[in-house]
């Protein structure tokens, strides 16, 4: 490759990481936005909930049927098959669960937790089951929070793994995880 090619192509490598990395806080705080104007509209905001205050949801009902909650996967397929939290289900499970319905289900539970990879997806997943009348709260900094604090993940077969799909050039994870990009 000429010297040229190669400046090129690392500028554009350098100004796509820029690029991802600067998208993160903007996308943050559009959804601060978005929250402001819904309860400027009399609307309510999207709730969320800490890693700290999930993984104590978790310990208190350690059978998923006794939970007053599901955990909520909105990640792509792709995503999901890499791992997800334990005890999460996906979003097309969750969605054939409780059908066109809203929280007059049956199978609906009095909350759902929805998460992804650091909590943007998630956060209009949030909105939308809000305005079809079902509590939710959105996981804060979702999957990459997850890995953040140390806690574990499974393959959607339930085995364990440490393997995590991410963008390394957005996000850090630690060591001990492998990112699968």
């Amino acid at each position: 490759m000429s010297q040229t090619l190669v400046q090129t192509h690392l500028s554009k490598s350098s100004a796509t990481i820029f690029i991802k990395r600067l998208l993160i806080p903007v996308s943050s705080a559009f959804f601060a936005c978005l929250d402001k104007l819904d309860v400027l509209l009399g609307k309510s905001a999207v709730a969320e909930i800490t890693i700290g205050e999930l993984v104590d949801r978790l310990a208190k009902t350690s059978m998923a049927e006794n939970r007053d909650f599901l955990l909520v996967d909105v990640r792509s397929a792709a995503e999901q098959a890499v791992s997800i939290i334990p005890s999460a289900i996906t979003k097309d499970q969750f969605e054939r669960l409780i059908g066109d319905h809203s929280c007059e289900n049956e199978h609906s539970p009095k909350t759902v937790i929805t998460y992804c990879t650091a909590g943007g997806r998630s956060y209009l997943y949030s909105r939308k089951l809000a305005k079809r009348g079902i509590p939710t709260l959105n996981l804060k900094s979702g999957i990459v929070g997850w890995c953040n604090a140390h806690l574990p993940l499974q393959s959607i077969d339930g085995a364990t793994t440490t393997r995590v799909r991410v963008d390394l050039d957005v996000h850090s994870i630690p060591a001990e995880y492998l990112a699968v990009e």
